[in-house]
């Protein structure tokens, strides 16, 4: 794409992140290169939203440059999925939910997905709470001020 002069958006980034986090070989190798791709694909599209004019933690951005909540669920998942359980994919989840937080972009799936990737203790840790069934109406609405509302099914 980049050597199309076409610009890859959130969208594009999302899409490589989820088809790493899909990985299904057994063989740790395969499983630590797919890794490395979602997480270097996650740091770009990061990078592309700081060089971005809106660089203010507390708004919401409208731009298609920028991590969302698809960005973080599919991180987690990739986490989930491509490291086995360990103090590093902890460290990782830990960093990738809190942003998700501090940007605005936490929502139902991104809980499930760090309830998959880290341990009880420290999923009730991260989100300040021991209940067993906790959805993002019950955090602080920061956490999720910039998701848009869930459709329900029907």
């Amino acid at each position: 794409m980049k050597a199309n002069d076409v610009q890859p958006n959130s969208f594009t980034y999302n899409y490589i992140i989820n088809c790493c986090a899909q990985e299904v070989s057994h063989d740790e190798n395969e499983q630590r290169i797919s890794f490395e791709i979602a997480i270097k694909a996650f740091q770009e599209l990061r990078k592309m939203a700081a060089s971005s004019n809106n660089n203010d933690d507390d708004s919401c951005s409208t731009d298609a440059y920028h991590p969302d909540s698809f960005t973080y669920a599919f991180t987690l998942k990739a986490c989930t999925n491509l490291l086995p359980p360990s103090p590093f994919r902890t460290k990782v989840a830990t960093q990738v939910f809190k942003e998700s937080c501090k940007k605005g972009y936490c929502n139902d799936e991104v809980m499930k997905r760090l309830r998959w990737c880290v341990d009880t203790d420290n999923f009730h840790e991260l989100i300040g709470t021991d209940a067993r069934d906790v959805r993002i109406n019950d955090m602080p609405s920061s956490w999720s001020r910039c998701c848009l509302p869930s459709k329900r099914r029907r």
